[in-house]
């Protein structure tokens, strides 16, 4: 039986109403007789179209368009400038808010959760927050890229531990400001390429004691989000810093925070090395961090991403393009996967070692 083929949804619409997702049919001129944008031009931003054509004059109202049927990728790319118009528009008073605690200013509590709730609202969509976090990466400000990164990823493994609301806000806070103290340490030893020195890493590690002494008066902050700042790098094994605890001795936020940073920190591009796909941070936090981190919160952490990144597509160490249908418990590094040509691979068996993830697409 063939199949009939779909009419083209081809209409006038009021140039204020274009959207994501149309073809412009004609030129759009504006009354100067200057193309803007050529016949032909497909919308995927429109906050970027609008912002372009608001300053212009137009002899009619309106313009020929067809408007497609959206596609998975048109619908992702609409989270992604939805996150983005939302992140930033709030990062913006956030980053102010934080500077005030770096100064030891006042500020409402109030306000910062707000911000807070904007933010985390803004993740919300079809794309969960670890595949907008691959997406979307910032060169400049690294220090509150990095915190506002933390924040994300500690709030989702706090959901997925089974946090209340209000324990989730103090979660997220104590994220958010666990690494502004880094703004005392020298530009020189965040953004130095070679190997720390000895005292250049002892230098770094008092990040921590800035942080906790920025935030200590603030009366609205409870013992668990400055606990959650002061010992996000302590390890379970006793090799971390600066008390050196061991075990459960080191508070629930801090543990979940150590995750989340240390996750982060390997997805994001560094002065020493580029950025690590999410499949090779979980590579490294199941192979080297098990002893050093909470292994219940660690596998939680880990098997959901994983979750998130079924049907995933990827492209291979050997050119080839493939999606993700399976992980497994252990090892979820190595998941199974569908080749383009229908074939399917378990990475973990022996005959398929040398093939590598190395992108998602």
């Amino acid at each position: 039986m063939v199949e009939k083929k779909k009419n083209k949804d081809i209409r006038v619409v009021p140039i204020k109403e274009l959207d994501s997702g149309m073809i412009l049919m004609e030129d759009l001129i504006d009354n100067s007789g200057v193309v803007l944008l050529k016949k032909g031009f497909k919308i995927y931003d429109i906050e970027k179209v609008l912002s372009f054509i608001k300053n212009h004059e137009f002899e009619t109202d309106s313009i020929l368009v067809e408007i497609l049927e959206k596609t998975a990728e048109d619908y992702q790319e609409e989270d992604i400038n939805k996150f983005k118009k939302g992140f930033y528009t709030v990062k913006k008073e956030m980053i102010d808010e934080v500077k005030k605690i770096m100064f030891k200013e006042e500020i409402k509590k109030e306000e910062m959760e707000e911000m807070i709730d904007e933010i985390l609202q803004s993740a919300e969509g079809r794309l969960n927050v670890f595949q907008l976090l691959q997406k979307i990466r910032e060169e400049n400000d690294a220090i509150y890229s990095h915190s506002f990164d933390l924040m994300l990823v500690s709030h989702s493994i706090g959901k997925w531990i089974g946090f209340n609301k209000e324990t989730l806000k103090e979660l997220s806070l104590s994220a958010l400001l666990s690494d502004i103290g880094k703004v005392k340490i020298s530009r020189k030893i965040i953004e130095k390429i070679d190997k720390l020195t000895k005292e250049e890493e002892l230098e770094l590690k008092k990040h921590v004691v800035h942080s906790f002494d920025m935030v200590k008066n603030y009366t609205f902050m409870n013992d668990r989000i400055k606990e959650g700042v002061l010992f996000h790098h302590e390890r379970f094994d006793g090799t971390g810093y600066p008390r050196g605890f061991v075990g459960t001795k080191i508070p629930v936020f801090a543990r979940i925070i150590a995750i989340a940073d240390i996750y982060t920190a390997l997805i994001e591009d560094r002065p020493y090395r580029n950025r690590k796909s999410p499949l090779e941070a979980i590579k490294i936090l199941e192979l080297d961090y098990k002893e050093k981190l909470d292994i219940e919160f660690l596998y939680i952490f880990i098997r959901k991403i994983a979750d998130r990144y079924v049907g995933a597509k990827i492209k291979l160490n050997d050119g080839r393009k493939a999606q993700i249908v399976f992980f497994p418990r252990f090892h979820i590094y190595r998941p199974v996967i569908k080749l383009d040509n229908g074939d399917v691979l378990d990475l973990l068996n022996e005959e398929n070692k040398s093939i590598e993830i190395v992108d998602f697409i």
